[in-house]
């Protein structure tokens, strides 16, 4: 793992997570959500979960850097306008609207023209985040959310942190 890592997560999963976390009472019987961040460091204790993304529209963007910034600042903005229809019970469906803009950032990261500045890491992480965003069933539910996450593997982790990374510094939008 880098030096650097930022806390990494699958998207999917940390902005559904995070608003999870956020959201409703205190409902017995449901189950506790997972970690949704790695540690950037090496002790055991588990990293918070993060604060839903907000996108910040002052933050100047490379011409090259719009089609990528654009995807995640409206998968940012659906979550955010989704997050009250959120349960925290990871066996609960995850409402269309959320599960229809997950498949839609999905293709938009598919399709997006990547900045040419993007090393081979950044690049998979992009082609990796697509590639789960479109796997993720029409019935899903947290716990499918959460069983995606557990897939990643350390390398991979450390692919999808190299995007976001990115995209908090360039694109200004933060909480992934």
């Amino acid at each position: 793992m880098s030096p650097h890592r930022h806390s990494v997560v699958l998207v999917p999963l940390a902005l559904c997570a995070a608003l999870l976390v956020g959201c409703g009472g205190d409902d017995e019987g449901s189950e506790p959500l997972p970690s949704v961040a790695a540690s950037t460091s090496s002790s055991s204790e588990p990293a918070e979960p993060t604060a839903p993304p907000t996108p910040d529209s002052a933050a100047p963007v490379p011409p090259d850097a719009r089609e990528l910034c654009e995807a995640f600042d409206d998968a940012a903005q659906a979550l955010l306008d989704n997050a009250e229809d959120l349960s925290p019970d990871l066996s609960q469906d995850i409402p269309d609207d959320l599960l229809d803009a997950l498949a839609e950032w999905g293709e938009d990261l598919r399709d997006a023209e990547l900045p040419a500045s993007f090393d081979a890491e950044q690049r998979d992480g992009v082609r990796l985040m697509s590639r789960v965003l479109l796997q993720v069933p029409d019935d899903a539910t947290g716990r499918d959310l959460a069983d995606l996450q557990a897939q990643l593997s350390d390398t991979d982790s450390d692919k999808v942190g190299a995007v976001t990374g990115y995209v908090e510094q360039t694109c200004g939008i933060t909480g992934f």
